[in-house]
This record gives C-alpha cells, sequence and structure tokens, in this order.
C-alpha cells in the first residue's frame, strides 16, 4: 500500500495499469490474511489517496522529450520482396527510393533469388538507396513490403555487408503487407484512410489483443476490431509465426481491419521477457510516442539497446513494427524489359 500511495517523480501511460495491478493483489492477499477492518482502511486509502478527487493536478506528468510537430512525409528505402509460387524460397524483388512522395527505382530482379542469398544480392542496391534518401544523422526508413506468410522475416537482423551491425540497428526497419487493399468497399477504404490519419495526428494508444493475465485468448473477430477507436495502436503479444494457425488468422483479422500500424513479437522458443513486462513497456513505448510517425525510430532505439546489452530494453527483444500507408502509390515501372 506505501508503494501504491507513494508520490511518483512523473506518470507514464502505463502507471496506473501497475497501480491496479498491484492492488489486486494487495486485496487478494487481504483477503485472506487480515481481518476486516485492516481491509476497510487499505480500501480508504486506496480511493481517497493517489486518485481522490481534488489529487490529480498534483501529479507531474511525464516529461517530453520533444514538442508535437505537425507530421510531415517521411522518407523511406522500399524494398519489394515478391516468392515465387514455382519455385520455394526464391524471390523476385525490387528496391525503391521514396523521397517526398516520389518513387525512384533504383534496381530490380526478376530471375528469383535464394532467401539465404538475399542480403548478399542486395546489399549493393540497397546501399545505392540508401544514400539517396539518407540525411545528416537522420537515415531513412527501411520498408520491407512482403505478403502477409513472410511476415517472419527478419530483413532488420541483416548484415550489409556482413561484418556491419544489424539493419534495424542502424536504421527503422518496418514491415508492410503487399496483399492487403484489394476489393475494399469504399467504407472500408475511407475507415483505413480515417484511421492512419488519425494516429498520425495523434495521441496513440496501445491495446493487447492476444494476451490477458498471462492466457492467450483469441484476437477479436473483425466487427470487434472495427469498433476500438482510430488511435488504437494493436499489439500482438503471443504471435506464434506462420506455421500457427491461430496466429495467422489472428493477424489477418487485425490487417482486413484497417489497421495500417501494428506491433507484435516476433516468434521465439523462449519470450525475452514476461507478458506482464512486455504489455506495460510497449503501452508505454506506443502512447510515449504521441504519434505514429515516431514508432519507427523508437523501434530502431529499442533494438540498438538490446544489441548493446541494455537490461532496461530486454523486453524488446524481437520487436516489430507493421507499418503502411492504406493508400500504396501506383506500381513502380520496370527498369528492364520482361
Amino acid at each position: 500500500m506505501s508503494a501504491i500511495s507513494a508520490e511518483r517523480p512523473y506518470v507514464v501511460p502505463s502507471t496506473r495499469l501497475a497501480e491496479d495491478a498491484l492492488w489486486d493483489w494487495v486485496r487478494e492477499t487481504a483477503e485472506d490474511r487480515l481481518r476486516r477492518p485492516f481491509r476497510r482502511e487499505m480500501a480508504r486509502l486506496r480511493n481517497q489517496g493517489r486518485y481522490a478527487p481534488g489529487t490529480e493536478h498534483l501529479r507531474t506528468p511525464e516529461p517530453a522529450d520533444e514538442p508535437v510537430r505537425p507530421p510531415k512525409a517521411p522518407t523511406f528505402v522500399v524494398l519489394h520482396l515478391e516468392p515465387r509460387a514455382w519455385q520455394p524460397d526464391h524471390y523476385d524483388w525490387r528496391v525503391v527510393a521514396r523521397l517526398s512522395a516520389v518513387d525512384l527505382p533504383v534496381t530490380e530482379n526478376y530471375q528469383g533469388t535464394r532467401s539465404d542469398e538475399l542480403p548478399a544480392r542486395l546489399g549493393a542496391s540497397l546501399g545505392k538507396a540508401f544514400r539517396m534518401c539518407d540525411e545528416p544523422d537522420n537515415p531513412a526508413i527501411l520498408q520491407v513490403v512482403v505478403p502477409s506468410a513472410l511476415l517472419d522475416l527478419e530483413v532488420e537482423k541483416w548484415q550489409l555487408p556482413a561484418d556491419s551491425l544489424p539493419l534495424g540497428v542502424l536504421r527503422p526497419v518496418v514491415v508492410r503487407c503487399a496483399d492487403g487493399g484489394p476489393g475494399l468497399s469504399d467504407d472500408a477504404v475511407l475507415e483505413r484512410e480515417a484511421r492512419w490519419n488519425r494516429l498520425r495526428r495523434g495521441p496513440t494508444r496501445a491495446a493487447v489483443l492476444d494476451c490477458d493475465d498471462e492466457m492467450r485468448v483469441p484476437v477479436p473477430v473483425t466487427a470487434k476490431l472495427r469498433g476500438l477507436p482510430y488511435e488504437t495502436v494493436p499489439v500482438l503479444c503471443r504471435y506464434g509465426g506462420r506455421h500457427d494457425t491461430q496466429s495467422v488468422v489472428g493477424f489477418a483479422r487485425v490487417l482486413d481491419a484497417g489497421f495500417g500500424v501494428v506491433l507484435w513479437r516476433r516468434p521465439k522458443a523462449e519470450r525475452p521477457a514476461s507478458c506482464t513486462e512486455f504489455h506495460l513497456r510497449v503501452v508505454d513505448t506506443v502512447d510515449g510516442a504521441v504519434v505514429a510517425d515516431r514508432l519507427p525510430r523508437k523501434i530502431q532505439e529499442l533494438r540498438k539497446g538490446v544489441r548493446e546489452g541494455r537490461p532496461d530494453m530486454f523486453w524488446s527483444d524481437g520487436i516489430a513494427l507493421v507499418y503502411g500507408d492504406p493508400q500504396p502509390p501506383p506500381p513502380d515501372p520496370l527498369l528492364q524489359a520482361p
């Protein structure tokens, strides 16, 4: 109760969730071990303490690292990867530099490249695109466009060249699903645009959809997902990969419901953090970003911290981000004749 009622140096979005969880534990423990007068006294402290009317203004808000600025079009290097249905584990690809909403094709290959050869084959093309788009102290975002079946492809771990740091440490790396959008109704298109515009204005709010009290739960049905507020950033804690049917179906529902920004943890045999810690920290990250445009660089900071061995960032090991405008530009022109 002392921890619950103590003053905080600042309050982050997950503070209330942590205090509620601690109070639930106190209450359950007290019911087994303490008499009614003690339980009433603790309830009184809880109800008349930090959240009593008139005390809210005494709490110091979380210090903001920078003011919210009007969103502007970010600079991307876009890598399109297309699997060959007739040639398993081979991919066609193309690299595009996107500067001020203008696409500049860099190079492409439609002869098929094995997955283990992609980093070496793409190194020169991506390096050229990075030089076109990078600004001093502001590396361009790498957007990897793949079908939803390839969400497990960990491009952020590629090292170009082989002795360099992983791409996800050097720059923001995000994912975009290539198989969403066609055949949508006019209302669905407008809803996607509204969600995207709302997230870019802020504030953003995280919502864990597939885990509750350390237990895996099904992702809500599409109708319920569409009812979530437009500022919602879905978070998937229990994503198990392309071979986990429940994960694949749940992720597809989130994308079909019109969400262009989604956070999840890549499938691993051992989780780097408990579900409770992951939920609290991811809420702080998403809500603290304020606008969606900051999330790619927030994720890069986390990956860099994990690489440097920072214990306070181990919870984010394996975190990934879907980040895609609901209205993609028309297909890029071919650089070579077919």
